[in-house]
This record gives structure tokens, C-alpha cells and sequence, in this order.
């Protein structure tokens, strides 16, 4: 090659700093960007090394965070949810077996008498406006 010349002059000389895409780079510009005069980086000291680790870290810890955080809300919400079925399944077991009357309905009437507070749930249930413990 032509440039094994030059670039042997310019190392001796202490001018070639760095070789890139063919072209030869060299003058303190490319010395302020960091570069030393044999083409690599200068070495970075053990305390950034450790500065830069811990702060690597300390990502990390927060995407971790993150994806727990995450998995909690959607197991909360499955278990509000697996609850919820729960309540409504029970309910229409309940109320199918006392249209087939296999349960007494004045059993469960009774029950939602003394369970139920709101006006609009005891308009639902066909119960009148006062609870029996208002009696």
C-alpha cells in the first residue's frame, strides 16, 4: 500500500492519530475528542470505571423495579377478578335454585333484608325501604 509510508513517518513523528475509512486523521482536534497519539482511547480510571458500573446498576435495579411493580398489578387485578366471578357464579347458582325452588326463597329474602343498606339494592331485590335493623 502507498500509505504504509506515511503513516510509519507520521507514527515516528508522533502526528498520526488515528486511521479512518482510508484517510489518515491527525491534528489536535482529533486529541481533544480523546484520542492519544497511538489511535485508542485513553484508559479510563478505576474509580469512573466503578462510577460508570454503579450507574449501570442502578438502571438496572430500576427496570427491575419496574417489571415487579408490573407483575403485582396484573396478579392484583387477576385476583379482584377471580373474586368478582366467584361472587357472580355463587349468585346465579343461588338464584337458579330458588326458581327451580330447590331453595327457600324467603331464606334468601331474608338474607338480603338484613345485608343490603343502599335504597337502589333493596329496590333490586323487591324489599321495601327500610332495613331491619332500622326496625
Amino acid at each position: 500500500m502507498p500509505a504504509a509510508p506515511i503513516d510509519n513517518a507520521l507514527k515516528a513523528s508522533g502526528l498520526l492519530v488515528q486511521k479512518c475509512d482510508g484517510r489518515i486523521r491527525r491534528g489536535r482536534s482529533m486529541l481533544k475528542a480523546g484520542f492519544v497519539r497511538d489511535g485508542t482511547m485513553p484508559k479510563v480510571s478505576e474509580q469512573e470505571r466503578i462510577q460508570a458500573l454503579e450507574a449501570k446498576l442502578k438502571q438496572l435495579k430500576v427496570l427491575q423495579q419496574r417489571k415487579e411493580a408490573r407483575a403485582r398489578t396484573v396478579a392484583a387485578k387477576r385476583t379482584r377478578y377471580q373474586e368478582l366471578r366467584k361472587k357472580i357464579l355463587a349468585g346465579a347458582v343461588l338464584l337458579a335454585k330458588v326458581e327451580a325452588r330447590e331453595f327457600d326463597a324467603a331464606v334468601l329474602r331474608a338474607w338480603m333484608d338484613a345485608a343490603l343498606t343502599k335504597a337502589e339494592d333493596r329496590t333490586l331485590f323487591e324489599l321495601d325501604g327500610q332495613t331491619s335493623r332500622d326496625l
